[in-house]
């Protein structure tokens, strides 16, 4: 029988433990998230077996992804993100999705796996996760630089990328493997797809519309503050259109996380103005 700490008491031992680890390397000129992931091994099943996964413990590991990426997406202009997409870095992001998704399946195919299992191989191989880069690029202080502007770009076409196959994999599953059925929900995910790349591409145009148009935004956001009674009306609106954003983007079948950083990406000083910028963060 597990004995299972209290939930808080793990929280504290986690926080304690990933700071203490993360300072450790930071010492070595290391990213302190390379330590924190190895506290986690440590205090996890796989070493001590102190602290097991648990809904509270993921609900607050997502939650705090959620608040990373937000934060990131803040700092970081969309259009460098557009450049880093264009001509030759184009073809090393569709490179560096498919090089690693077929060396998956090719070890797949060598220990005589299912297709639908070696499939998945390829994907989680090919999927980059896109919050640990950015946290690796925050400590190692390059997220805004060029390498880092490449990195991130590559990340999120990665990810949309394997989101993309991952759920036409999903829907075939319980489903007898035909042309007709795989042609079927190939073209669902491509829907979506397409859906979800004009929603950006429609909110960038506004966003970009309003920006030329000065102080309109931030003069629209004053007066409105000015009406509202409710303490920190600012935070409550922001987070609202984050939220908004993120449940489109899941409900078209895509992580939260792709949804929460590209609409606060979306929200720069331009539109929001800088002081209100700096209350929000």
């Amino acid at each position: 029988m597990n004995f299972e700490l209290p939930f808080f008491t793990n929280l504290l031992i986690l926080l304690v433990t990933a700071k203490v680890f993360g300072e450790l390397f930071e010492r070595f000129k290391q990213p302190a998230m390379i330590g924190e992931i190895i506290a986690g091994i440590l205090l996890g099943p796989s070493l001590l077996g102190l602290i097991h996964p648990t809904a509270d413990i993921k609900v607050i590991s997502e939650l705090g992804i959620f608040l990373l990426v937000i934060l990131t997406g803040l700092e970081i202009n969309i259009d460098d993100i557009l450049k880093s997409l264009k001509g030759r870095r184009l073809i090393i992001s569709i490179m560096a999705f498919f090089i690693p998704l077929f060396c998956g399946f090719a070890v797949g195919h060598f220990f005589g796996l299912k297709m639908m299992t070696t499939m998945f191989i390829g994907l989680c191989i090919a999927i980059t996760a896109l919050p640990v880069s950015i946290r690796i690029l925050m400590d190692l202080g390059k997220l805004n630089s060029e390498v880092g502007q490449k990195i991130i770009s590559v990340a999120i076409f990665d990810d949309i990328a394997a989101l993309s196959v991952l759920g036409v994999l999903l829907n075939l599953k319980d489903t007898n493997i035909t042309i007709a059925s795989v042609a079927k929900v190939a073209s669902m995910s491509l829907l979506k797809l397409v859906v979800f790349i004009a929603l950006l591409a429609f909110s960038y145009y506004i966003t970009k519309r309003l920006s030329r148009k000065g102080d309109f935004v931030e003069n629209a956001l004053s007066k409105l503050l000015a009406v509202i009674k409710g303490k920190e009306p600012l935070f409550a609106i922001f987070f609202a259109f984050i939220l908004l954003f993120s449940s489109v983007t899941e409900a078209l079948g895509f992580h939260f996380i792709i949804g929460a950083f590209c609409s606060s990406m979306l929200l720069s000083d331009s539109i929001l103005g800088k002081e209100n910028l700096k209350t929000i963060e």
